[in-house]
């Protein structure tokens, strides 16, 4: 199907993508200081090229959540794997606010952008979808890793049925912005990778439908993943010749 890369979720896993030729990150939780280093020690010797970051609950003080991002970013460098800290609900980097605030505190951090979380969380088209583009402009050139979801503001993954519909525009915009300052800052040695993300309706993702033979996910999970891929790769484009 063209891909090269997966991010491993449940255990395992990392010795079928090496059999198949697949490079391999995974997504991993740290919520403690002290969960830092074993959990990336873990990924980095089982051959990720990355780690996508979920940091702390959302709870944390400040303190508390510079704390938690010293303790990855000391262990990411002693463990020698990149760790992308996650924009992404239930976590430290929830609020676009604080997200901002942090990258002050921490020029160092490198991200992996999941739009769907803050795109239905901040419910980013209230109040101005432009307005609340430039006020993030920080966080773009920081982003290594793209989740590649659609979101409405209603519902935090949806089946394209519009590619012209605003909120798919929108998320089109979001992906650009991220190649662009990527592609303009051409960090050495480093890559950005789009990993499409659509996840079962059994975690309270994909949107269901009852039918005649029961309540069904509303699309082919595979098949969007390949039409959000084919959109990714426009809106890289994009970035690449904007005129």
């Amino acid at each position: 199907a063209g891909y090269n890369h997966i991010e491993l979720v449940r255990p395992g896993g990392a010795d079928a993508c090496r059999d198949a030729g697949l490079s391999f990150s995974r997504s991993v939780r740290i919520n403690t200081p002290a969960d830092a280093d074993p959990i990336l020690a873990m990924a980095s010797d089982e051959g990720c090229t990355f780690a996508s970051v979920h940091l702390g609950w959302g709870m944390e003080s400040d303190r508390q959540a510079h704390e938690l991002i010293e303790a990855t970013l000391f262990a990411a460098e002693r463990r020698k794997i990149p760790a992308y800290v996650e924009l992404h609900r239930a976590t430290i980097l929830q609020d676009a606010r604080r997200t901002v605030d942090f990258i002050q505190a921490f020029p160092e951090l490198l991200l992996t952008a999941d739009f769907s979380h803050w795109y239905t969380g901040h419910e980013m088209v209230y109040g101005g979808f432009e307005r609340k583009l430039a006020f993030i402009q920080p966080i773009f050139e920081r982003v290594r890793h793209v989740h590649g979801r659609f979101a409405d503001p209603g519902c935090i993954q949806v089946t394209v049925t519009d590619e012209q519909a605003p909120h798919v525009q929108h998320f089109l915009e979001l992906w650009r912005q991220c190649f662009d300052a990527f592609l303009t800052t051409r960090p050495n040695g480093e890559a950005i990778t789009f990993t499409a993300e659509l996840l079962q309706s059994s975690c309270h993702y994909a949107r269901t439908r009852k039918t005649e033979y029961g309540w069904e996910e509303e699309s082919d999970r595979w098949q969007e993943a390949l039409r959000c891929c084919k959109l990714a790769e426009i809106a890289f484009i994009d970035a690449k010749n904007p005129f």
